[in-house]
């Protein structure tokens, strides 16, 4: 038997067959190939998926979706909009000041400036035909992340490349410690990671369909129609006080009672502050919730207050910020905002001088939220507000 070597020269060395080296130009063609194939793929089931992946509240937006055409302003905002601006009351008192209005309230817990903008965004998609004005209260970023917020289907819906290039864009300029913005950049670009490549929608869709007995997914689906409820509300028309909430949403039933009671043991000493040493000027704060060193909006800030207006504008609608009161006298950025020229026009609401009569106990159902009477009146008063400002055409100061 022939050795090893003997082997070898059995062939040729003009018969053996050169292996090209491999040329790192195509190497890097080849991964941008495979790269695009993939980004496509993504993008291609996304376009398949239901309209509103993990968005809250989606129940809002389908109702929305149906009516859209009967609206001709929709208010946006965090849960003090949701909870304090009663469209029927709004568009009672603007028609007796001759202007007709069919509102709707949009308002989401917790929403921030940068969910905001996605959000508007979905709503404007939908071309309204009579939509004409939408009023926009905003407070805080959205920056920072809690827990296991992070991985929440609602935190990854509003993360496309945009709106997370301008978070980290702002997390970056902040003031923040570098550990602080490394751990909220980290959050940020995961949930960019994971909506890209539609991690959880799929999941989420054949456990509607196929997931667990028939017994359960009939449950499911009358547990969507009880949610449907609370987020659009008695009325039918977006507003949810946090009264109808207790009465109505168990889930935040014993959230909203724990509330409650935080507010009957501290109401005296919050309203003496309120009397003795209301504020009407507040400095910034920063994302932490502390005082800013530079009390100035940050270019982060500004761009994105200014897209807000921007998106709204090219729709052909008024883009309309408010203020409403606050207790806490707290400061995020539109007062700033509107100083620096950025707001077409600004209601501010949060003034005990102007409206005495919204910073008293009997209004409010706990630190954050007017009850329903402090509903009714603040409504009112935004809409007599508006009112002047159509008089004068103007911002109102």
């Amino acid at each position: 038997m022939p050795s090893d070597d003997a082997l070898v020269h059995l062939v040729a060395p003009e018969d053996r067959q050169v292996l090209p080296r491999p040329s790192i130009l195509r190497a890097l063609l080849l991964t941008a190939v495979v790269l695009t194939a993939f980004a496509l793929t993504c993008q291609l089931l996304r376009a398949n998926l239901p309209r509103f992946p993990g968005l809250t509240p989606t129940h809002k937006f389908e109702f929305f979706e149906k009516h859209r055409d009967e609206y001709d302003t929709v208010f946006i905002g965090p849960s003090s909009v949701y909870r304090h601006v009663e469209p029927h009351t709004f568009d009672t008192v603007l028609a007796e000041h001759g202007v007709p209005c069919t509102s709707f309230n949009f308002g989401v817990n917790a929403i921030t400036s940068l969910e905001t903008l996605y959000t508007l965004d979905r709503i404007l998609q939908l071309q309204p035909a009579r939509l004409k004005r939408v009023f926009i209260e905003l407070r805080g970023h959205g920056l920072e992340v809690w827990g296991r917020n992070a991985r929440t289907q609602r935190f990854l819906s509003w993360h496309d490349a945009a709106i997370t290039w301008r978070a980290i864009n702002m997390l970056v300029e902040s003031e923040a410690q570098l550990d602080w913005k490394l751990r909220n950049l980290h959050k940020h670009a995961r949930a960019f990671s994971f909506r890209f490549t539609n991690l959880g929608h799929l999941r989420q869709i054949l456990a509607d369909h196929v997931g667990g007995t028939q017994a359960s997914r009939s449950q499911l689906q009358a547990d969507r129609r009880q949610l449907l409820r609370t987020e659009i509300g008695e009325a039918g028309n977006g507003f949810v006080s946090l009264t109808e909430a207790e009465r109505t949403d168990s889930e935040r039933r014993e959230n909203l009672a724990a509330r409650r009671r935080y507010w009957l043991a501290w109401r005296h000493r919050i309203l003496k502050q309120v009397e003795d040493h209301w504020k009407p000027k507040r400095p910034l704060l920063s994302v932490s919730g502390t005082r800013r060193r530079d009390q100035r909006l940050t270019a982060g800030e500004k761009d994105l207050i200014s897209a807000i207006v921007s998106l709204v504008e090219r729709h052909g609608c008024e883009a309309i910020f408010f203020n409403s009161p606050d207790v806490l006298q707290r400061e995020y950025a539109l007062h700033a905002a509107n100083r620096e020229g950025l707001l077409p026009t600004f209601l501010n609401l949060d003034d005990k001088e102007r409206y005495p009569h919204l910073f008293t106990e009997n209004m409010w159902f706990d630190h954050s939220h007017l009850n329903d009477r402090g509903a009714q009146h603040y409504s009112e008063a935004l809409a007599h507000r508006f009112a002047e400002q159509i008089e004068t055409g103007g911002n109102v100061p």
